[in-house]
């Protein structure tokens, strides 16, 4: 399975949802591999933090590397292929076919963070995943870029699995707002907004590891728990009440 992470436009938490879902496909014992699918401004390698790997998907799509050479085994326990931080990145690639058949034929979970905006390359990644999970937040401008995604989608005959809804501050209302824009579009889980989320990024540490007690850290788990048919972890109330102060630096 290749999952796409969309959203349409930048600053909804897309690759801190798709970093820690991998992350938490692993607590659940599902070998992840996550791919960086922005080639000008990935940043996939950071969220995760140290140590950060040496080649990347450009090399694939150069022709100096193969699969195996750009799948970096990242300490947390899942796999990456990440993109350049370099700015000599920034330039058109071969976006080669071939990558969809290599990435079917692992037997690893694929999640590819796509690019924020609609362009090229998400165009490219909309005809390699095999669904696609779209990122919102409540804000006007995000439902809006995230309409023309699933227009985008339509018209590419590719299937939107669902929507999460990222930075929630009031559940029942944005449920009921994204449900008139998107119709028959599952949602599949709310997150909530957590201050933590930013810290984490800010220091180059996944949620899920900086603060695993956090509402959005609890929130995750009990989604990842419910799309694989586990039971969701039990925390102590205490912990839940205190979670998001208890960080890990």
């Amino acid at each position: 399975m290749i999952l796409g992470i969309a959203s349409g436009k930048g600053g909804v938490g897309k690759t801190s949802f798709a970093v820690n879902l991998a992350l938490a496909l692993k607590l659940y014992s599902v070998d992840t591999i996550i791919v960086d699918g922005d080639l000008t401004t990935g940043s996939v390698a950071l969220a995760l933090g140290n140590p950060l790997p040496s080649n990347y998907i450009q090399d694939f799509f150069r022709g100096k590397k193969n699969l195996d050479k750009i799948l970096f085994s990242h300490p947390l326990g899942i796999k990456v292929i990440a993109s350049e931080l370099s700015i000599s990145s920034v330039k058109e690639y071969p976006l080669k076919t071939s990558l969809k058949k290599l990435l079917k034929k692992r037997k690893e979970f694929v999640i590819v963070d796509m690019p924020a905006t609609i362009g090229k390359e998400t165009m490219y990644w909309l005809n390699v995943v095999d669904k696609v999970v779209v990122i919102v937040t409540p804000e006007l401008n995000s439902l809006a870029a995230a309409l023309k995604l699933s227009i985008a989608c339509e018209m590419l005959h590719q299937k939107v699995a669902g929507i999460i809804i990222n930075k929630s501050v009031q559940p029942q209302k944005e449920k009921n707002d994204v449900n008139k824009i998107f119709g028959n579009i599952p949602i599949l889980g709310i997150l909530r907004y957590d201050e933590n989320v930013r810290e984490s990024m800010a220091i180059g540490k996944p949620i899920l590891t900086f603060a695993k007690y956090s509402p959005y850290s609890i929130d995750m788990m009990n989604l990842v728990a419910m799309l694989t048919n586990k039971n969701k972890p039990k925390i102590n109330p205490l912990l839940t009440l205190f979670g998001p102060w208890i960080k890990e630096y």
